[in-house]
């Protein structure tokens, strides 16, 4: 996320015009939450098409985040940071992203907000790596920062019961490497780094760090859908920093288990669900197309889970003809729901009849996802030429 001051300065609080906004973009969003059957990406993005412009005013956060930004502080590592007043606004204006100011202050656009809710986990990666901005800045407060990381590690490498698998290019990660991996420099390092800041901060404050590559996964998603071609630009590809996480990954892995040894009483609670698809393969079987989807699914906590289909026709969803594969408000969507507490890897088959295609152009994308209630958990696109 970027700490420079945005273009337009942030001052004030909304007039009558963004209030009635948010009132609509509150419905938009329970739209997307309350929907069984409309793909999550493309509601967002229409959702926020259809928004008013909102002007660019600061309010209030949920209590929530304030609170996830005082723990993250509040620990022996938080408390290396530059003693400033730290805070955490809302910037309105419904673009996710987030941002900071040298002097501790933090903000979150109301686009952030309407896609973590109170998943305090997300917000703790979020506010973590603005706080690592923040440190960067004052890079004369960094060398403590160092010290207490490699404390925390030390003490949590002593606790560890089973060593840690490494990820990193040596057999394990040790404490003088993570401190190397916060002084590369290069095009793009500071956002490296302030992702390492972010992931070590929100560890010992008790939230595990997978929160930091699922808020990773669903920005990115929400970014690429409303194309934000300047944050795009300003920051290296969402896939870059994952690989660059992964290597510091289990050391921050270890400080939180040595710390929280039952996730469901440290601060972040439980995981949400986590997955992934595979390639998708797609056959021609008489008057249907059948989608050979093979996923990965960890962490689903009973809740249920959907493998869907939608397509997509000039970046805009395809009406349905049959009304068994009709969503409530028209298009055309195919789903299948996978049997609760599915875990590991498996593959699914969506059956797709010709006839429900409500358009007469041959070259389609598909978009295939899996999704909760809640939110998405993965998502793949693939363009389809009909027979």
């Amino acid at each position: 996320m970027d700490r420079k001051r945005s273009e337009t300065e942030l001052s004030g609080v909304p007039n009558a015009r963004a209030r009635r906004a948010l009132i609509v973009s509150g419905r938009a969003v329970a739209a997307l939450r309350l929907s069984a059957t409309l793909p999550w990406l493309v509601l967002f993005a229409v959702s926020l098409k259809g928004l008013p412009r909102s002007p660019v005013g600061t309010a209030p956060v949920d209590p929530l985040t304030q609170d996830v930004l005082h723990t993250l502080v509040s620990t022996p590592l938080g408390r290396t940071l530059p003693p400033l007043a730290y805070q955490v606004a809302q910037a309105q204006t419904y673009m996710p992203n987030a941002f900071s100011y040298p002097n501790g202050q933090l903000y979150a656009t109301l686009g952030t907000s309407l896609v973590l809710g109170k998943q305090r986990g997300l917000w703790a990666g979020l506010l973590s790596h603005e706080l690592g901005h923040v440190l960067l800045h004052h890079s004369e407060y960094l060398p403590a920062f160092e010290r207490e990381m490699q404390n925390a590690y030390h003490q949590a490498d002593l606790h560890a019961n089973d060593p840690p698998q490494a990820t990193a290019p040596a057999a394990k990660p040790t404490a003088a490497w993570l401190t190397a991996e916060l002084n590369r420099r290069g095009r793009h390092e500071e956002e490296f780094e302030a992702d390492i800041i972010g992931l070590m901060l929100m560890a010992e404050a008790g939230y595990h760090p997978q929160f930091f590559l699922i808020l990773g996964r669903d920005l990115n998603f929400y970014i690429r859908s409303s194309r934000m071609t300047s944050f795009l630009v300003r920051h290296p590809d969402w896939g870059s920093r994952e690989r660059r996480l992964l290597e510091v990954y289990d050391a921050a892995l270890a400080m939180f288990n040595s710390r929280w040894p039952d996730i469901a009483q440290s601060p972040g609670g439980k995981l949400p669900a986590l997955g992934s698809i595979g390639k998708v393969m797609v056959r021609s079987e008489g008057s249907s197309l059948v989608f050979r989807v093979p996923f990965r699914l960890a962490n689903p906590d009973r809740k249920p889970v959907r493998v869907a289909l939608a397509l997509l026709e000039d970046k805009k969803r395809v009406p349905a003809t049959l009304p068994e594969y009709r969503s409530a408000d028209g298009f055309l969507v195919v789903n299948s729901t996978l049997p609760d507490s599915t875990s590991g890897a498996g593959d699914v088959d969506l059956r797709l009849p010709l006839a429900a295609i409500g358009t007469r152009t041959r070259k389609l994308k598909a978009v295939v996802f899996l999704a909760t209630e809640e939110s998405p958990i993965a998502e793949s696109q693939l363009t389809l030429t009909l027979p």
